[in-house]
């Protein structure tokens, strides 16, 4: 009875991890699954194998099976046992990025959006094969799997799988594809944020509008040109967005599909009754202002929400840009709010407005300031060729550069920027600033968990420094190197002419 009991056992942990074994190849998805087989199995045959060894050591003394049904039976279950241990580490296990530049790290929004699936996903690399390329999308498409074990992934040379290629229509090299069994999304690219943004996409239960009011001078979402804002535009749309252009003065009122209105840089006045339209959206829709010092056409509307602008911009002569005046203002600190939260990237704000909050309304409306300039600066209201604060004139910072605007009695929330130009094809790539912009329409379009920095996956670490800086480097190993090397040339010369 009991050498049956014991049989059994070897049985069914067998059975197992075969099952585990066929799940890991075929469905590797379902890591819990797989991971409670191998550890049963491991315990069967474990029970198994220890319960028969002093049996089968007793038969293996036999001459006739010494090297028979003795040794293949112990060699089967040393072999089940080390893939089942193999199959459990393979799922479980800790990974630590060592890398200076944090290469193998996935940024906290990715981890955001990984951690809370709950389908499963697959993700296949169209690359060509080579060590590098290789091996840094293995290690990124890990990082993948690593959070979540519904993500699985392949990656495939191109010209080696043509039916798989034809399957999901790729055309070329460093494509995307990613699959919940019923449908696919393709993407150009294979970098973080291409596969995060194509996760977004397949997982979204609808899909958000997003309206750019144009009609008034604003900023063409069709313009590639230095002050256009196709990159922005394009940038919303591999998130899974839909942008649209809006002309008020063609319809009766903001569309109901609206989930967010964009206002970027208008540079004529909007009439009275698409500016009622925009009113009456504001009480429970979500507006993003973008305005600029040479085009505020919106005096009016921010008077209803007791916004409004002072005269002049801010100038920060230690904080900004190198090479650049100090119209040009560098941020790098950022209040604590849900959309600039453990937001740490410059960002940089050509011509900028200061915004403040006039009194009155305080009860119907919460102000949360997003961007700030540094103690330094100030809203300059004479020359802006050689800035000088006057403390008589000029208002001392820091000063609001954002403030997000949340109706306390209503869904409504609106941002206003006191600048338009950092979301162009000539400032968006720089540094934070589309990270930022791309952080403010996740927000207001109600995915907050969105929200987050994005590291740049690069192999070097941009280096973006102030004004001020630069002159101190200038001064140190321009004036200063040379100097004390020409001081010691001198002191040795008088040295040994004394000899």
């Amino acid at each position: 009875m009991r050498g049956t009991i014991q049989k059994l056992i070897g049985l069914i942990g067998t059975v197992s991890a075969l099952i585990a074994i066929g799940l890991g190849l075929y469905a590797p998805a379902k890591s819990v699954l797989i991971g409670l087989l191998s550890a049963f199995a491991l315990l069967c045959l474990g029970l198994f194998f220890f319960s028969y060894f002093k049996a089968l050591r007793e038969f293996s003394r036999k001459r006739s099976t010494q090297l028979g049904l003795n040794s293949l039976l112990m060699v089967i279950s040393f072999v089940f046992i080390v893939i089942m241990i193999n199959l459990i580490v393979s799922l479980y296990y800790f990974r630590y990025d060592l890398s200076a530049t944090r290469s193998f790290t996935l940024s906290p929004q990715t981890e955001n959006i990984v951690k809370k699936l709950d389908r499963e996903l697959r993700i296949l690399a169209f690359i060509q094969i080579a060590d590098r390329p290789y091996k840094n999308l293995a290690a990124l498409l890990e990082g993948y799997r690593y959070i979540n074990h519904k993500i699985t992934y392949s990656i495939y040379d191109l010209d080696s799988v043509p039916a798989i290629a034809q399957r999901y229509d790729v055309q070329k090299y460093n494509t995307t594809v990613i699959t919940d069994g019923d449908r696919y999304v393709r993407l150009d690219g294979v970098d973080e944020e291409t596969i995060t943004n194509g996760i977004i996409r397949i997982t979204r239960k609808e899909t958000r509008k997003i309206y750019f009011l144009q009609g008034h001078g604003e900023h063409s979402i069709k313009d590639d040109k230095r002050r256009g804002i196709k990159k922005a535009v394009e940038s919303l749309r591999a998130m899974g967005y839909e942008v649209q252009a809006l002309n008020l003065a063609a319809v009766e009122k903001v569309p109901e599909d609206a989930s967010l209105v964009v206002i970027a840089g208008p540079r004529i006045a909007i009439n009275n009754g698409e500016m009622e339209r925009l009113r009456r959206y504001a009480k429970n829709g979500r507006i993003l202002l973008l305005l600029d010092s040479d085009g505020n056409r919106m005096e009016d509307f921010l008077m209803g929400f007791a916004l409004a602008f002072y005269n002049g911009l801010i100038v920060d002569p230690e904080n900004n840009l190198a090479g650049a005046d100090p119209t040009v203002p560098v941020v790098t600190e950022y209040p604590p709010t849900p959309i600039t939260e453990h937001f740490t990237l410059t960002t940089v704000y050509p011509t900028v407005m200061a915004i403040v909050k006039n009194a009155g309304l305080g009860m119907w409306y919460e102000y949360i300031p997003l961007v700030r300039s540094s103690e330094k600066s100030w809203v300059e209201t004479d020359s802006l060729s050689m800035p000088v604060f006057n403390k008589d004139r000029d208002r001392k910072g820091p000063q609001n550069i954002a403030m997000l605007v949340r109706v306390r009695e209503g869904a409504g929330r609106f941002v206003v920027f006191g600048d338009s130009d950092f979301i162009t094809n000539e400032y968006i790539d720089i540094s934070g600033n589309g990270n930022l912009f791309r952080n403010v329409v996740s927000y207001l379009v109600g995915e907050a968990d969105l929200v987050n920095t994005e590291p740049q996956r690069t192999d070097y670490v941009p280096l973006y420094i102030t004004d001020t800086q630069a002159k101190q480097i200038m001064y140190l190993f321009v004036v200063g190197l040379p100097l004390v090397i020409g001081l010691l040339g001198i002191v040795v010369w008088l040295r040994r002419r004394r000899l």
